[in-house]
């Protein structure tokens, strides 16, 4: 069931990629020899390009001491170099910028406000990013900070990122490689490879598609939603904390491999696919199933398999404790109970199916907030009809509640345009 734009379907509609172009956009500068980046003498202009519309490095061109720079274009090509030993900003007026070459700097920052797209290489202590659509389809090497404003739409990357901290408040997607030593995220989808040398936070929406593989030395923390459908691997995973109520899916073909699970009192955590635990695990709020949990040191035989067991479950929970977790497969698909929304995006309504209709006690719609803003009680039969009214254009949350008004399970839905 398609419940969202994928970013990078997005990416590519809305024609963000660029190959590698020629501007003809006013007046241009090119540089002509190697040299000093203020020197006019490096410059077919005969002056430094500070009032180009456009300006294209084909030599080895660097900068002493910080600058702030402004040009509608910025085209660094294959042969060009512009390094710089202390800060590099690209000011709000700075509307595209290619780098097919490499830019180097101890700060770099991107005020850009409509792309930036790396096919070559940044190297810079720190890399801040605002106001654009950033792609990188190149290497990206920052030993200390990559920071991401929300302010900018999306984060797309197709080559390498390496970082010490990753700090995005933005939707970033990953179709490539990442390696860091801890990061903190808004929204991450990864249909790559993910590697963090420490922990991860994410603070809204976690995607982890089918092929992709996302490894964690230390804590997963989910604030709010996860739909995992590949390999998540983690020393500890918490699911919900104080802040916000966590929807963690594991989808059909998924895999949350961890050593230590706690499922928050606001925590609710969805199959059909497998938790494989090899040590500590306390569930203190909802595993809803079908849903497969693995232990490989079990301590109790009742589902939902976890070693402290005070919140609620809804079957069927199948165990397999007592195997490792190198040796548990991806199930197949399990005839389960979840629901199913149609049509999907819709434009005015879509219908709930339930196969067990009659344990529902209400229907609760969330913004992507986590705000309810519509509450639909029962009793219902076979399906129920959501109408749009003068809800908004984005996705919702669709929480099937029980009887007793504890939620059961999850889905997202979207109302397409206005």
């Amino acid at each position: 069931m398609l419940v969202r734009m994928n970013p990078f379907a997005v990416f590519l509609m809305c024609g963000t990629y660029l190959a590698t172009p020629i501007w003809v956009a006013g007046s241009s500068c090119h540089s002509v020899a190697n040299g000093s980046f203020s020197d006019p003498g490096s410059w077919d202009c005969g002056c430094v390009p500070t009032a180009c519309d456009t300006v294209v490095i084909s030599h080895q061109l660097w900068i002493d001491g910080p600058l702030d720079f402004t040009s509608p274009v910025l085209w660094i090509t294959a042969e060009g170099v512009l390094s710089s030993n202390a800060v590099f900003r690209l000011l709000p007026d700075s509307r595209t910028v290619l780098v097919d070459g490499q830019l180097t700097a101890e700060h770099v920052l991107f005020a850009t406000l409509d792309s930036v797209l790396v096919n070559g290489s940044i190297i810079a202590d720190t890399l801040s990013i605002y106001n654009c659509t950033f792609t990188n389809r190149g290497f990206i090497d920052v030993p200390a900070l990559l920071g991401v404003s929300f302010w900018c739409d999306y984060f797309f990357n197709y080559g390498q990122v390496v970082t010490d901290l990753l700090v995005s408040y933005s939707a970033f997607a990953n179709d490539s490689a990442i390696v860091c030593t801890k990061a903190g995220m808004t929204d991450l989808y990864n249909t790559g490879n993910v590697t963090v040398n420490g922990s991860l936070l994410i603070s809204s929406f976690l995607e982890n598609g089918a092929d992709a593989t996302l490894s964690i030395s230390d804590t997963l923390l989910v604030v709010q939603y996860m739909d995992n459908y590949g390999y998540i691997g983690c020393d500890q995973f918490i699911n919900g904390d104080s802040v916000g109520t966590a929807f963690s899916h594991i989808y059909t073909g998924g895999l949350l491999q961890c050593n230590g699970v706690i499922n928050g009192e606001n925590g609710y955590l969805y199959g059909p696919g497998t938790l494989c635990i090899s040590g500590h695990s306390e569930n203190h709020g909802l595993v809803s199933g079908p849903i497969r949990v693995c232990d490989t040191t079990p301590t109790n035989s009742t589902a939902p398999f976890m070693d402290v067991h005070d919140g609620s479950v809804f079957l069927p929970v199948y165990g397999c404790g007592g195997v490792a977790c190198s040796t548990v497969g991806v199930p197949e698909p399990i005839a389960d109970a979840l629901f199913v929304l149609s049509p999907q995006p819709a434009a005015e309504s879509f219908t709930i199916r339930y196969k067990r209709f009659q344990d529902i006690g209400s229907v609760t719609l969330r913004d992507a907030t986590g705000r309810a803003v519509r509450s639909i009680n029962g009793p219902f039969g076979e399906t129920i009809l959501v109408q749009r009214e003068v809800l908004r254009a984005g996705l919702y949350i669709v929480v099937i509640n029980g009887r007793d008004g504890h939620p059961i399970t999850s889905s997202k839905a979207i109302f397409s345009g206005e």
